[in-house]
């Protein structure tokens, strides 16, 4: 090889190695700038993992919740701020700490193997309530919710969200503690509870519950609780109506038959209520049940107790209302059988026998109406019935009643009313006057020489009554219970005048009813007062007629008369046109409503039985009917009954006042406000003969009125008395009362007032639920007597008339 050649090869190598250094410096340069780069790329990537962990870390200290990590054997690894403020410690004390240590010791041992299961069972999600212990010793109650964070099949952490719920769970302490609580009350007081859905579908029940019914839970849980326990259609139709109840939100409580599953039937007070979930939605209900079957069976037994009870009390009743009619036919025979022995020829020795059945017949007749009023007070029969009356005229006629037999004693009868006293009050007229009787009676009765007075003053619309006596008096050993029961005197000379002992106990009971009140005082031998208060109503003026206002005639006054005897009617208007009345009558209740509807009149006379309308269906009328000019017009009751039960019925339709026939002058001159001296006392009389002082009380000595009412008792007694014996031979009781009915009071206008009484107690028995042979007997007997007293009107007739 040459030099140059050589040469040329060193040239060329020299050439290349030169070229390698030129591509390695441009490589190398290259590889520092790509070196460069990703230097710098790191450093972008450093700084954004730097920001990103930034960002993570304030996103978890943001949360309130409590968030911590834990190693795969239980240390902490991480906690946030709020977990740290929770348990009131820096992270320095928690880092690597076992979660253990944080758990309330009596607890570690239940977290401990509740984790370890969730673990061994690789349950990658958990929910657990943990008590843990803050810096100070205090208990907070977390929830909390824990994830395992595996890598491949190895547990790596644990990442945990939790929550405080320390409120939460004291809350829930004291609601479970107060459900224990009553549960156990319930259970206590073997109350059944059962809860059922919306469906009816059993969902739980008590132990008592089940002992209830005999059943175990496992058999009724989810069964209809009606297909159960219902025994009948009855019973299951009221459940319905109950769950529809429930499902409006209503709670109530019910009684119901209640089937067990022996098929025994029991009755149970049930208490429902609806179940509301947090939502507001109602999802079923809930039963309180109790057992009352024992005391349905009390109650039934109390039942057939207060029946037989009843029965008896009927059967009471019944017996005493025979027995009294059966007693008091013969007693009211006797002692008038006594009144008409008295007034013939009779020896003295004949007389006192007389004296003896007379008085003996009248102390029984008080001892038998002295039982029944006392049974009707026990057995609650007697009632409060105010009604308006004229309480001066009450008094007057006590007056009337006592002071003839008392003169004949020579015994004063003292009537004293204070002028403050209203005439019109509203009161129950019917009780008072029951009270009266049995005090003025008993007055009478043991006082045989001196006075007997009646007071009557008012105070605050308080009627206060004293009754006082110079009799006998009252020992001080029995006044402390002279209004007992039964009570009657050891004093001999008391127990010779007592009767049953039941007066003076009716007379307190009948004040107590009345809203009043008695006391009493007396002294041995010294006589008796009674002192009475008995609350009033002013009665309220509803007419153009005051019964206070005195008048000295009635001129300028209109009365309709409404009356279908013609002898009440022209005695009533007679009496009426007599002082200057101007009078329209009417003689059935279509003609007396049709003369009300025709003009304006100042009082009505309405009898209370009338043919076409009663008088109680004509005042009805007469009240509805705005149109009638008559609407307040003062009505006055007329009838031969004074029972209660008719008063009551009278005053209910819009009578005003009532009055009994027959009725007196100065019973409807007081009613008018006519200021008239009333007869004070009749004498006694033969009763073959008129009574001339019943005659002049009637009429006042008008002879022409006399004349007119003899003429028409003459007219139409003999029919009457025809139509009555006939009636009676057939026994035909209801048609002889309303005849009876008719014509007793007309015996009384022609001046025979005991053939009056017989007709009228003749009427009232045959009024009466029992009825005999006799009455028919004693009818025929009295209608005999009756044909007397005509021949007897006719020749006084005859004798009136000129010749």
């Amino acid at each position: 090889m040459n030099v140059e050649d050589f040469k040329r090869i060193i040239a060329r190598e020299r050439a290349a190695r030169k070229e390698a250094e030129r591509t390695m410096e441009l490589k190398s340069g290259e590889l520092f700038e790509a070196n460069q780069q990703l230097m710098e790329l790191n450093t972008q990537l450093v700084r954004r993992s730097e920001d990103s962990e930034a960002l993570y870390r304030r996103l978890i200290e943001s949360i309130t919740d409590v968030i911590y990590t834990l190693d795969a054997d239980g240390h902490f690894l991480f906690m946030n701020n709020s977990g740290l403020r929770l348990l009131g410690k820096p992270w320095e004390q928690i880092e690597g700490v076992h979660f253990l240590e944080l758990i309330q010791e009596d607890s570690k041992q239940e977290v401990a193997a509740f984790y370890a299961e969730q673990v061994a069972n690789d349950a990658t999600n958990s929910y657990l309530e943990i008590p843990v212990v803050d810096d100070k010793g205090r208990v907070r109650w977390i929830g909390q919710n824990a994830q395992l964070i595996k890598e491949g099949d190895d547990l790596h952490q644990v990442y945990v969200v939790a929550r405080d719920i320390t409120e939460e769970y004291a809350l829930k302490t004291l609601l479970t503690q107060s459900e224990e609580k009553y549960r156990g009350m319930i259970e206590n007081m073997q109350l059944g509870l059962m809860e059922v859905d919306i469906e009816g579908r059993v969902i739980s029940a008590n132990d008592s519950f089940l002992e209830l019914c005999g059943y175990a839970l496992s058999e009724i849980e989810g069964k209809n609780a009606k297909d159960l326990f219902i025994a009948s259609e009855e019973e299951f139709e009221q459940m319905e109506s109950k769950e529809a109840l429930r499902k409006e939100g209503v709670t109530d409580h019910y009684e119901i038959k209640f089937k067990r599953k022996d098929g025994e039937i029991r009755w149970l007070v049930i208490s429902g209520a609806p179940i509301i979930d947090d939502e507001g939605n109602i999802t079923g209900s809930v039963g309180i049940h109790f057992d009352i079957t024992h005391r349905k069976l009390i109650e039934k037994e109390l039942k057939d107790a207060r029946r037989s009870a009843e029965q008896a009390q009927k059967a009471e009743k019944e017996f005493l209302a025979r027995m009294s009619h059966e007693i008091r036919t013969p007693l009211n025979v006797i002692l008038g059988m006594s009144h008409l022995m008295f007034d013939s020829a009779l020896r003295n020795d004949q007389v006192e026998y007389m004296r003896s059945i007379h008085y003996s017949a009248q102390l029984l007749k008080g001892l038998v109406s002295d039982v029944l009023d006392y049974n009707k007070i026990e057995a609650g029969e007697v009632e409060l019935t105010p009604s308006t009356f004229n309480v001066h005229q009450l008094f007057e006629s006590f007056y009337q009643m006592f002071s003839y037999n008392l003169k004949e004693r020579n015994i004063d009868f003292i009537l004293k009313i204070d002028p403050s006293v209203p005439k019109m009050i509203k009161a129950d007229q019917v009780l008072i006057n029951q009270v009266l009787l049995n005090l003025i009676g008993n007055a009478v009765k043991f006082t045989d020489e001196g006075f007997v007075s009646l007071e009557v003053q008012q105070e605050d619309d308080t009627l206060l009554i004293e009754i006082s006596d110079t009799g006998i008096g009252i020992d001080a050993t029995d006044l402390a219970t002279v209004f007992d029961r039964f009570q009657r005197s050891d004093d001999p000379d008391a127990r010779t005048r007592e009767g049953s002992g039941l007066g003076l106990n009716i007379v307190r009971k009948l004040v107590d009813i009345l809203d009043g009140d008695i006391s009493v005082s007396s002294e041995k031998g010294n006589g008796t007062r009674f002192f009475i208060d008995v609350p009033y109503e002013v009665a309220e003026e509803t007419a153009d007629i005051s019964g206070s206002a005195l008048r000295s005639n009635l001129k300028g006054l209109t009365v309709l008369i409404a009356e279908d005897n013609p002898m009440n009617m022209v005695f009533l208007s007679n009496l009426l046109t007599r002082e200057g009345a101007e009078v329209k009558k009417a003689v059935d209740g279509q003609e007396a409503l049709n003369l009300s509807q025709k003009g304006k009149v100042d009082v009505i006379f309405m009898d209370v039985q009338m043919p076409k309308m009663t008088g109680l269906e004509v005042t009805e009328e007469i009240r509805r009917d705005a149109s009638n000019p008559n609407t307040k017009t003062r009505i006055v009751g007329l009838s031969a009954f004074a029972f209660k039960g008719d008063i009551e019925a009278s005053l209910k339709v819009g009578m005003n006042e009532y009055i009994t026939k027959p009725f007196s002058p100065s019973a409807i001159y007081e009613l008018l406000g006519l200021e008239r001296e009333s007869a004070r006392a009749t004498s006694e009389h033969d009763e073959e003969s008129m009574d001339q002082s019943v005659m002049d009380e009637l009429y006042g000595g008008d002879k022409a009125h006399e004349i007119q009412m003899f003429g028409l008792f003459l007219a139409n007694m003999p029919q009457y008395l025809e139509e009555l014996r006939e009636l009676a031979t057939q026994s035909e009781a209801d048609a002889c009362a309303s005849i009876i009915h008719k014509i007793y009071p007309s015996f009384r206008m022609v001046g025979f007032p005991k053939q009056s009484e017989r007709w009228k107690s003749l009427e009232k028995n045959l009024r009466s639920s029992e009825l005999s042979d006799n009455l028919f007997v004693e009818i025929h007997r009295e209608i005999n007597r009756s044909q007397t007293k005509l021949a007897i009107v006719k020749q006084a007739l005859s004798d009136a008339e000129p010749n």
